[in-house]
């Protein structure tokens, strides 16, 4: 029995992470190179100084210390082809909500959130956390690299914003959801005065090219929410005044200030998937 035992433990220790399936909490031993503080603080339009005065621990992270949650569908095999949906929560977890996981399955999407990325952590953190959850899980997995999409929700969804509009050539759409940040003021319909103001840059050169025209956006919220106005005025301005020709603006009815229902997402992850519309 003591052998057999130490055989199947053996055995255990060799299966390798590549390709697991099933939910399960991991850590990595790199960073994404766009993960580099003077890159973080272009893509954002930071000053260098001041994030390392607010977030002086930042430079001398050990991503060995980080932990993600994972959730990766039975179905799941190397030859077939499935995407990557990166979380950010508001909150110190980064486990699902238990609703989405057979959706995330149905839409063959591997599910990947960081611990301990909640609004509570700085913004850096957060948009690093999510660049090295695609840098590492691309490692692991056959992923469809036209299906890297990030999401998050509240604060979580502000950031995701700031990554899916600032890293389009690592995220190929995303779900904002309960709240979005934008590059640009945004007059508020309520009130002539008031507007809504820019959270980080515009993207340069190509990769605003590539945001407006190959990205694609899901801004969702619901009905009841108090970031409804600040988000539907930002999808208004998305594609009335600044063509993103890939955006779609879901609300759930009846909703407050809270994450995607099982329905929602699965109409976000559509609008994400369909395909590009033949030019005229």
């Amino acid at each position: 029995m003591i052998q057999a035992a130490l055989l199947i433990g053996l055995v255990l220790a060799q299966v390798p992470e590549e390709h697991r399936v099933g939910r399960f909490s991991i850590s990595f031993k790199e960073r994404h190179p766009l993960t580099d503080l003077k890159d973080l603080c272009r893509r954002q339009g930071w000053k260098i100084a001041d994030v390392k005065k607010a977030e002086p621990e930042l430079e001398s992270l050990k991503i060995e210390d980080v932990a993600f949650e994972v959730a990766v569908p039975e179905t799941y095999a190397p030859e077939k082809s499935f995407g990557l949906l990166v979380w950010i929560s508001p909150s110190d977890s980064g486990t699902p909500p238990e609703e989405w996981i057979d959706v995330l399955a149905a839409k063959n999407l591997v599910f990947i959130g960081a611990h301990n990325s909640g609004n509570a952590r700085g913004v850096a953190y957060r948009l690093g956390f999510a660049l090295d959850a695609v840098h590492n899980i691309t490692k692991r997995y056959s992923i469809d690299k036209s299906r890297i999409y990030v999401t998050g929700f509240s604060g979580g969804g502000r950031t995701a914003s700031r990554a899916g509009i600032a890293y389009p050539d690592v995220f190929t759409g995303g779900i904002y959801q309960g709240g979005m940040d934008f590059y640009r003021a945004v007059p508020d319909p309520a009130d002539a005065k008031r507007e809504f103001p820019p959270m980080f840059v515009k993207p340069e050169g190509d990769l605003f090219r590539k945001v407006k025209s190959e990205s694609r956006h899901v801004v969702l919220v619901g009905q009841k929410d108090f970031n409804r106005p600040s988000a539907k005025a930002i999808f208004e301005v998305m594609v009335k005044k600044e063509q993103f020709t890939r955006a779609t603006y879901l609300e759930m009815p009846g909703k407050e200030h809270e994450p995607a229902d099982a329905a929602a997402l699965g109409k976000a992850i559509d609008a994400l998937d369909a395909p590009l519309k033949a030019k005229k």
